[in-house]
């Protein structure tokens, strides 16, 4: 059993798009003593995906080159000429070389639950948790059943399940197991970079004339990223809100960790709205016609207005008193 297009870690598109790396995957399975294998599985399944066509072309052509079947597809899906089409691939095998530093870990996909939690399965939907005993008035779409809970059929007792419901999002960093904080915020951080780079090169050729097709690749490839720097900005704020109160400080440098607070709070808003039109356009994103969709355009227009309180009124109010308890400070 395989996964021709996605990963448990990637629930909200319908592929990843690291079309290097999946096609010559599939080279790679051909020497696999095996007679067959399950190519879509419920993480996703949907069909005609490019992944899912460059498995195909591998069966029936395994001497063609990555690079040129690549450059082939997009010639033909984005309509233009070979010269451009050869810079898309060049942003493809960005993505790709990107995708090596990846924190790879089941902890990263949901944590204690290993499936269905946290700032890679929610993205721009997840809350920026500054005291983990509020609830913020987050709406109920925030907490539910593990999807997989029920994968057997109907439980027995339904309402002891959705009481028994949890949050969606996570409030510490556990996640950044087995390769603690510092490691895991240089992998995600050289991970979302190198994508930011693959992103912006495949908008340099496909904004010039961008066909439906070339704009549902972007949508899919943004959208990557835009997870991508939410993983980033939670583990960071979690990394500074921690240190707050964790370590020896004095009221200049709790001033500055307050300030930090605010600014990562700023850019992860600002990453949020940028997946409000993906989601409008493409109906694919973040769909999941088996275990449900991680979140919606209401979710992730919630999450900015909780991101905007903690930034705006949490941190200022728990700013003023701390200076006013601790060092007589005031206002």
């Amino acid at each position: 059993k395989v996964e021709t297009s996605v990963t448990p870690h990637a629930h909200f598109v319908p592929y990843i798009p690291v079309h290097h790396r999946w096609h010559r995957r599939a080279l790679a399975m051909r020497a696999a003593p095996v007679a067959g294998f399950i190519g879509q599985w419920r993480f996703y399944g949907m069909n005609g995906s490019l992944p899912e066509e460059l498995q195909y072309r591998v069966t029936w052509n395994p001497e063609e080159k990555t690079d040129d079947a690549l450059r082939q597809i997009a010639i033909r899906d984005f309509e233009i000429p070979e010269k451009e089409a050869r810079h898309v691939v060049q942003a493809w095998e960005r993505l790709s070389t990107a995708w090596d530093d990846f924190p790879y870990s089941a902890m990263l996909s949901g944590e204690r639950t290993n499936y269905f939690r946290g700032p890679l399965y929610m993205g721009p939907a997840h809350p920026l948790i500054f005291d983990p005993q509020k609830s913020y008035g987050l709406s109920p779409a925030f907490r539910k059943l593990r999807p997989d809970a029920v994968e057997g059929g109907p439980v027995e007792n339904e309402e002891e399940h959705i009481a028994n419901a949890h949050p969606h999002y996570v409030d510490q960093l556990m996640f950044v197991l087995p390769f603690g904080e510092e490691r895991f915020l240089e992998l995600i951080g050289r991970c979302r970079s190198g994508w930011e780079e693959g992103l912006s090169a495949l908008h340099e050729i496909l904004d010039r004339s961008p066909t439906e097709r070339a704009e549902l690749e972007l949508g899919v490839c943004g959208m990557v990223h835009i997870h991508l720097a939410s993983v980033e900005n939670v583990a960071r704020f979690y990394r500074a809100r921690d240190r707050t109160w964790r370590g020896h400080t004095d009221l200049a440098t709790f001033e500055k960790d307050i300030e930090e607070l605010q600014s990562i709070a700023a850019v992860e808003i600002e990453n949020a709205r940028k997946s409000l039109p993906i989601l409008e356009r493409d109906p694919r994103i973040p769909f999941n016609f088996c275990y449900g969709n991680p979140y919606t355009a209401s979710m992730v227009r919630e999450k900015i207005k909780q991101c905007e309180f903690v930034m705006n009124e949490e941190l200022r109010i728990f700013r003023q008193d701390v200076r006013f308890h601790i060092w007589q400070e005031f206002p």
